[in-house]
């Protein structure tokens, strides 16, 4: 934030400054700072980018149709716009309709295979359709998603609060024991940042 700033001041129309600060409000849930920062940007100039920041926002705040009029608008303007398809699922996702996401996100993965968020959001489609032998299809999407991105926050997140395609059976393993001694040290690291 501090560095953002730093620049904003110096050049404060500077896009990619702007875009950075508003998704530093997302992060912080200061959705209405990211709006406004969004739409005086917009009021400078078009930008798809800045667009779709805004259209993040509005899906944020529950305004699901102005935030899929944004993403229609934009696949509309360039049908090469692999993200406005992906704010389109986001948007079926949130708005309860998960078997509607999957047409936008396959569209969106065709255009731009190596996107962790896009990737991650196929499988949660995968994994939404309630059928237990579709979970390596889901874990397999889930994986691309941490081979592209290895520190991807949500897709870490349902791996670590349970979804998974396995049984306890498949976990447990002999040395699990010496594992968790040898993991001690890291525990240790990690309280001490």
């Amino acid at each position: 934030e501090k560095l953002v700033s730093a620049v904003l001041a110096k050049q404060p129309a500077n896009e990619k400054a702007l875009l950075l600060k508003a998704y530093l409000q997302v992060q912080r849930w200061e959705l209405q700072k990211a709006e406004r920062t969004c739409r005086d940007l917009l009021a400078r100039k078009t930008s798809d980018k800045a667009t779709l920041m805004l259209g993040r926002v509005l899906l944020l705040q529950k305004r699901y149709k102005e935030a899929m009029n944004i993403a229609k608008s934009l696949q509309k303007k360039n049908t090469a716009n692999a993200a406005a398809f992906q704010l389109e699922a986001d948007v079926y996702f949130w708005n309860q309709e998960p078997d509607k996401a999957e047409a936008p996100l396959k569209k969106s993965l065709e255009l731009d295979p190596f996107n962790a968020d896009a990737r991650f959001s196929y499988g949660y489609a995968i994994w939404r359709r309630v059928d237990a032998t579709q979970l390596n299809a889901m874990a397999a999407q889930w994986e691309i998603a941490l081979a592209v991105n290895p520190l991807h926050f949500q897709t870490h997140w349902h791996w670590g609060n349970g979804h998974t395609n396995l049984t306890y059976a498949d976990y447990a393993a002999p040395d699990d024991e010496k594992v968790r001694t040898k993991l001690k040290a890291a525990d240790e690291q990690v309280k001490k940042n």
